[in-house]
């Protein structure tokens, strides 16, 4: 019993459903990775999991904590460490150092992951992150994580993983915000910078659920967002434009590669420091042509990866571009299909279907 309360509490906020025709008090639908395969589970589970983390994130933020360090000093430092632009930085720290500093005990990172039980009941752990600071932040922080924490699937699991994440955390404000009383003006004072602060260290997860959910907090909050989605022919044409963005240039743009294409400093098309001969973007880096002409002449492995290890450092320091996670694509193909080409995407020739 208290392994599977155990399983609940770790799924239950990215995990939840409640279609209308059941039940308020029930939760539909878990789903549960294992090995690598997921098992669906119709399981009646009362809401007072969810309840019960208000209640604990309620009365940990209840508790005065003022020789913890400062949560606006934590945020800054996490925001000039984040992958955002010099202007987007500067107006960020700016707006925190206009906010309220606040006194309350905040945890940092409390959601479904980070509650155990034990035989004193669930307790919270990992509080590495544990600061001074006004409870919004930490709410903000809870949400974020339930919505846009690591996923544990891809197609049509994630679709509905994101709905069931999206309706726990929806269900969790609410509740948390009737039971304390917090307002919708503290929250959106405080989403686009705790957003932008998690950027320093969060992994890859509904990345476009949550540059929406980052530009709609930004607003919120005051700025100028300019964010604009469109299909990759568009990207294509647009990013060769080098022109100002009020002239249809632009700042940043998304993309990805497979690891041939970029696995060393040769065919590595974002390493080129060349200008206007260079790729989108047009960094020129001599040191960066000077270190690839090195790289070039290495007699030795051992030689070329103390290069290209210099080549990576300078990268880092100099912002040619950066790098906002990696991902792997799972195959899957009968047993009796063979000869299949060793490939990082799906090739279809050269295999053969063994005799039945």
């Amino acid at each position: 019993m208290r392994m599977m309360m155990m399983r609940v509490l770790l799924a239950i906020a990215a995990l939840f459903v409640a279609p209308a025709a059941m039940a308020e008090s029930q939760f539909k639908l878990l789903v549960f990775a294992k090995a690598n395969t997921y098992h669906y589970e119709y399981i009646p589970i009362a809401r007072d999991s969810l309840e019960q983390m208000a209640r604990l994130q309620a009365r940990i933020q209840h508790c005065p904590a003022p020789s913890l360090r400062s949560r606006k000093a934590v945020l800054a430092e996490d925001i000039a460490a984040a992958a955002i632009s010099d202007r987007l930085r500067d107006a960020a720290i700016g707006r925190l150092e206009q906010l309220n500093e606040g006194d309350r005990l905040t945890h940092g990172d409390l959601h479904p992951g980070n509650l155990i039980v034990t035989d004193a009941g669930v307790s919270v752990i990992d509080w590495s992150r544990a600061a001074c600071g006004t409870i919004a932040t930490d709410l903000v922080r809870t949400e974020m994580v339930m919505r846009f924490g690591p996923a544990r699937g891809g197609g049509d699991v994630a679709r509905a993983e994101a709905v069931m994440r999206d309706a726990a955390a929806g269900w969790y404000l609410r509740r948390y915000r009737a039971r304390t009383g917090l307002d919708k003006e503290a929250l959106g004072a405080w989403r686009a910078l705790v957003a932008l602060a998690w950027m320093r260290q969060r992994a890859p997860a509904r990345d476009a659920a949550f540059a929406d959910y980052v530009a709609r907090a930004l607003r919120e909050a005051g700025f100028e967002v300019d964010m604009q989605s469109m299909d990759w022919q568009s990207v294509v044409q647009r990013r060769a434009q080098q022109s100002p963005v009020a002239e249809g240039g632009w700042n940043l743009f998304f993309t990805n590669w497979m690891v041939p294409e970029v696995s060393d400093p040769l065919v590595n098309v974002m390493l080129n420091g060349r200008g206007d001969d260079g790729w989108f973007g047009w960094p020129d880096d001599p040191e960066i042509e000077a270190m690839r002409t090195e790289y070039v002449s290495a007699s030795d492995d051992a030689t070329k990866k103390e290069i290209a290890t210099r080549i990576q450092e300078h990268v880092m320091d100099n912002v040619n571009y950066l790098m906002m996670g990696e991902y792997i694509i799972p195959q899957a193909r009968r047993s009796n299909i063979e000869d299949m080409i060793p490939s990082p995407v799906p090739v279809f020739w050269n295999m053969t279907k063994a005799a039945e």
